[in-house]
């Protein structure tokens, strides 16, 4: 039986290891992202005195990118709503909005 050289098993570890570097880093990536649009959507809800449909949905989408499937998902999302944007002038976000009308929660003075 045949062992495989140690130039091959070079070639093998280095590529794997790469894929892992690779991954890791969007990974972490990801996660200051996610955090970052935490702290805006909070800081909207902030500054506006009020809570919208849309920062529940893009509250509830932050939350599932922290994990696996739920980063496909709400990146998905991500990308439908900003395409929408982009194509229309209005994103999937306004347009919920729009359909449910008043805020869900509004403490204006």
């Amino acid at each position: 039986m045949r062992t495989p050289s140690t130039k091959s098993n070079y070639v093998i570890n280095r590529s794997y290891n790469l894929k892992g570097n690779a991954l890791s880093k969007a990974k972490a990536l990801s996660t200051k992202l996610a955090v970052v649009n935490t702290i805006l959507i909070g800081a909207d809800i902030a500054v506006n005195k009020q809570v919208k449909a849309s920062h529940v949905i893009n509250g509830t989408m932050t939350g599932l990118s922290f994990t696996y499937v739920g980063s496909i998902v709400s990146g998905l999302w991500f990308v439908a709503d900003l395409g929408t944007q982009l194509f229309t002038g209005k994103s999937l976000s306004d347009r919920l909005d729009e359909a449910v009308g008043e805020p869900l929660l509004d403490w204006n003075d």
